[in-house]
């Protein structure tokens, strides 16, 4: 009777007392990324229902758009403003999960910080693809396209292939070179074994060529089109202004583009 009492009291006391594990998103931890017409950070809120958690949320983002100054161009000067201008924020990514009586939610938003005379905010968006500008030179590197994109093990599997390979390469272009050196003999059975060894090791150099090329190409369109890590994708912004123009003698617009 003891021990079940116990038992019931260590189980009520963990209810009250002990947290469940929150398994929080790992962009949660993400700081503030600045743009320059946005800005993009993670909110966190909790509540009794999903709804509340993400009402409080909202509640931040707007806190955060008041404060923030907007700034218009006019002519050659700056017209800064504290507040008034509540641009709506996008949502990127979010997360929720429930723990006990209560929603956890997390969200980075996008919040528009320099709207200009056209508020155009970057594209952004959270995606496992990667683009070529992006990866830059590394799917042209063995395994860095990999590691980069967060499969370090395939990354360095493409390395120690490569690495494998090569090693082979040099050591059957060595035989193949002790072999040949040593046709002159005037043995002619001797010369006949030299013949078919030097055959031998060069056809084994150039299949472990052929391996190479063919695990480079792999490595390469691997690099290129495989997904990885979800992250942060950031969309080249083009913008186009137009604006009357007046001189002394002359009238029009000026359109410019800004990439």
């Amino acid at each position: 009777m003891k021990s079940l009492f116990t038992a019931i009291f260590t189980f009520f006391v963990s209810i009250c007392f002990c947290q469940c594990p929150i398994n929080k998103p790992e962009w949660a931890d993400n700081g503030v990324v600045s743009l320059p017409n946005s800005k993009i950070r993670p909110f966190y809120a909790t509540g009794y229902t999903l709804e509340e958690a993400k009402e409080k949320v909202e509640e931040q983002k707007r806190k955060e758009r008041a404060n923030l100054k907007q700034r218009v161009d006019v002519d050659n000067g700056v017209i800064n403003y504290s507040s008034g201008f509540d641009y709506s924020s996008g949502n990127v990514v979010e997360f929720h999960e429930k723990c006990g009586n209560q929603y956890h939610y997390w969200q980075m938003a996008q919040i528009v910080v320099d709207v200009g005379l056209n508020p155009i905010p970057e594209k952004v968006s959270w995606t496992d693809t990667y683009t070529f500008s992006e990866l830059k030179f590394r799917p042209f590197i063995p395994g860095v396209a990999q590691i980069y994109k967060g499969n370090t093990p395939k990354g360095v599997g493409f390395i120690l292939g490569h690495a494998g390979l090569g090693i082979g390469i040099g050591v059957a272009e060595g035989f193949r070179r002790t072999n040949e050196g040593k046709i002159n003999t005037h043995d002619p059975n001797r010369r006949q074994y030299y013949i078919d060894q030097t055959n031998m090791y060069a056809n084994i150099r150039n299949g472990l060529i052929a391996g190479t090329v063919a695990l480079y190409a792999w490595n390469v369109i691997d690099g290129i089109v495989a997904k990885g890590k979800s992250h942060l994708q950031i969309a080249a912004n083009v913008d186009m202004r137009v604006m009357p123009y007046a001189a002394l003698n002359a009238s029009g617009v000026t359109v410019a583009f800004k990439f």
